[in-house]
């Protein structure tokens, strides 16, 4: 899963150095493609993660009593 404290600070990096009025546009073109990728990760990991919180807040129905889902999957927990 993206680490999504790293990659709001790596944004962050990218808003400061995009803003130089001094830098190349083929830096600035490279700076704001990376910078639409980590905001597409970012959304995707919060969408996951909103997922996963909802089904903590209301889990499926099952007459057995144990959930046939999986929270959290192997890589979430490296």
């Amino acid at each position: 899963m993206v680490d999504i404290e790293k990659s709001f600070q790596r944004l962050e990096k990218i808003n400061e150095e995009i803003r130089d009025p001094q830098l190349p546009l083929n830096k600035a073109a490279e700076l704001f493609e990376e910078g639409i990728g980590l905001s597409n990760q970012i959304e995707k990991a919060i969408n996951q993660v909103e997922q996963k919180v909802e089904i903590l807040m209301n889990p499926p129905a099952d007459n057995s009593g144990e959930a046939d889902f999986q929270l959290f999957s192997e890589e979430d927990n490296q």
